[in-house]
């Protein structure tokens, strides 16, 4: 039987994040959970920074969960929510996708200003 690939968890240390990978380690899976604070989860990777980004081990999953998720934050700097909300993300999916990886975006409302 053929090894699987990990899933990568993009904000695995995030509420969200953090759950997930419990979630998927307890029912065996391996994975690699990234963010953006170095010493913390198993990959740094800052969504702010794509010039920092490193290679990414091939994965036969990404799932993004990374996001600026405080409306204030999001209200104070819109500039930055929507790099770390919508623009990274896509950047970084594009890339996986072209090794093949399967990604998937939790979507967040703090991106629009509801006027659309």
């Amino acid at each position: 039987m053929a090894t699987q690939l990990p899933i990568l968890v993009v904000g695995g240390d995030g509420l969200v994040g953090r759950a997930l990978v419990a979630y998927l380690r307890r029912r065996g899976r391996t994975i690699v959970a990234t963010s953006r604070r170095a010493g913390v989860g198993d990959l740094r990777l800052d969504l702010a920074d794509p010039a920092s980004w490193p290679d990414l081990p091939p994965a036969s999953a990404a799932v993004f969960v990374a996001a600026v998720a405080r409306l204030g934050d999001c209200e104070r700097d819109p500039a930055l929510a929507e790099r770390i909300n919508s623009i990274a993300p896509a950047k970084l999916a594009a890339r996986l996708a072209g090794c093949g990886t399967f990604c998937l975006q939790l979507s967040t409302d703090k991106v629009f200003d509801g006027t659309i």
